[in-house]
């Protein structure tokens, strides 16, 4: 992963500014304020026409994005049918919190906006609704499109209420993209839900801003909400040999932001950067972000790199990814990096799964952390390998300093470590305690920098890990889930059975480490505190 593109997403508003107002075509009738209107696009209308009514609608984008909208406007596109070109919203096209501009569809079904360049923008605009639209670019599968692209290039102001509801959105360089050229001025207390992106270039769903200062860290936008996306074979650009392409969905530059119940799957495979690669998932300048109940698989990459499930990435901090459902993807399942001057700081990764991720031939893990991580809680996963392989399940590299891994369950692949630390590292730099290690083929490995150990009493006692107050801790016990751990196992298949040695064995996290790990598990059941299980379930 690495540095998104943020000048080529703010580029993609600056290439829509065509400005249909100065071009003849603003005839708008005129309206009291207090009577919001319905306007009606249709390919039989015409666009001297009053626009007021379906028999007397207009015909062309051109004309509705000439149109002054008003608070509590509505303007909508008779569907069953494509329309030609783009629409734009701008400013003065705003709406308020409590009348909002609605941009929509008529007549039982949804409207196509087809366009060879960007499909929707939304400039400068605040409380604007866009539901029920299908947008297509034609030749548009390029850097510098979006289909749906919020665009702020205001200096002060976030502005608030942007949501985007039940589109469906292929074939541009991002599906929807939303964000500002300025810190603490794009767009605040927004939604994206129950819509799919999918067959674009650089990545389905995106927000972005300014280069990020780790020192005096701000961000563009503020409170955004992901729910029920559906992010797939969106494949990367094979042209860009700089930076990452092919993610599913990407949040930057964000101060508090959730992402619940959404997928990411089949997305990368294509992208030309040798260096970095795409997740379906993930994260990067950001903070207090909260990632559940979401799922990630089949993702890849055509590079060494990434290319898994879930992310924080470098500037990543405060933020919690909890019971989201990894497999199949050629990288990790979790992977927490910060770099050397972005550090990530403050994250928790718990109640997760990952099932048969990590099938690259390089070595990525089931988990893993890299770079420099500060302050990184991981607990209450569960990681099962493909059965053959030579991936870790856990992978530590890079200079993390006060990382915990706890109450883990750790299931190998045939032929890799289950615990791979590139660098050697003390109890202090990551802490492993009251983790279940699983090797299928019976010959447990741990893999300490340039030592290999063959059990787990000699690695604690080498290296002091699985040692809390001088107690020893760790299991190497067969868990007994309830459904074998193949590689593409639902969530549910990794619940424990009654008579797994799991079941209560797990370490008293809020007494030994002041953590706070919350009252379910990833099946939903009561998180017993004093005595929880080891793993998700």
């Amino acid at each position: 992963m690495g540095i998104f593109r943020t000048v080529v997403a703010v580029a993609i508003a600056a290439g829509m500014l065509i400005g249909w107002r100065m071009i003849g075509l603003d005839i708008r009738p005129s309206q009291p304020s207090s009577a919001p209107l319905t306007y009606y696009v249709s390919p039989g209308g015409n666009d001297r026409a009053a626009g007021t009514s379906p028999a007397h609608a207009w015909r062309t984008l051109a004309r509705a994005s000439a149109a002054r909208l008003r608070p509590g406007n509505r303007l909508l596109l008779r569907g069953d049918h494509v329309y030609q070109g783009f629409l734009q919203i701008g400013k003065t096209d705003s709406g308020t919190n409590a009348r909002r501009v609605m941009i929509s569809s008529y007549g039982g079904h949804r409207a196509t906006i087809a366009s060879r360049s960007s499909g929707l923008l939304v400039l400068d605009a605040a409380n604007v609704t866009i539901s029920n639209l299908v947008i297509v670019g034609r030749d548009a599968l390029r850097p510098g499109t979006a289909g749906i692209n919020v665009y702020s290039n205001l200096l002060r102001r976030r502005l608030p209420h942007v949501v985007i509801e039940h589109v469906d959105v292929s074939g541009f360089g991002y599906g929807i993209a939303i964000g500002g050229s300025h810190d603490g001025a794009g767009f605040s207390d927004s939604w994206v839900k129950h819509s799919a992106v999918h067959g674009n270039l650089d990545a389905g769903l995106a927000t972005y801003g300014p280069a990020f200062n780790p020192v005096a860290p701000r961000y563009a936008n503020a409170r955004i909400h992901i729910v029920r996306v559906r992010a797939y074979r969106n494949l990367g650009d094979p042209a860009d040999v700089k930076s990452n392409s092919g993610s599913g969905i990407v949040l930057a530059s964000v101060n508090r932001a959730t992402i619940t119940g959404s997928s990411a799957f089949r997305n990368g495979g294509l992208g030309g950067a040798p260096g970095e690669g795409p997740e379906g998932i993930w994260v990067y300048d950001a903070t207090h972000v909260l990632m559940e109940h979401n799922m990630a698989y089949d993702n890849t990459t055509k590079s060494k790199q990434d290319g898994g499930g879930f992310g924080f990435d470098q500037g990543t901090t405060n933020s919690v990814m909890q019971y989201n459902l990894s497999y199949g993807n050629h990288g990790p399942g979790y992977l927490l990096y910060g770099s050397p001057k972005i550090p990530e700081r403050g994250n928790v990764a718990r109640f997760n799964i990952s099932s048969g991720d990590g099938r690259g031939t390089y070595v990525l893990g089931g988990i893993a952390v890299g770079g420099l991580t500060i302050n990184l809680s991981i607990y209450q996963n569960t990681v099962v390998m493909a059965k053959t392989g030579s991936q870790p399940t856990v992978k530590l590299y890079g200079t993390p300093r006060r990382v915990r891994l706890l109450n883990n369950i750790f299931v190998g692949s045939s032929g890799g470590p289950l615990v791979y630390a590139v660098f050697p590292l003390t109890t202090s730099d990551a802490l492993l305690a009251g983790n279940d290690y699983v090797a299928p083929a019976g010959h447990l490995t741990l893999k300490w920098a340039r030592i290999q150990y063959d059990s787990l009493g000699a690695w604690r006692a080498a290296t002091r890990e699985e040692l809390v107050n001088e107690e020893r801790t760790g299991l190497t016990a067969a868990p007994l889930f309830v459904q074998p751990a193949t590689g593409k196992a639902g969530g549910a298949g990794f619940a424990l059975k009654p008579a797994s040695r799991l079941r209560g064995a797990g370490l008293d996290l809020l007494g030994l480490f002041r953590l706070h790990p919350g009252k379910v598990n990833y099946g939903g059941k009561p998180y017993l505190a004093h005595s929880p299980n080891i793993g998700a379930q």
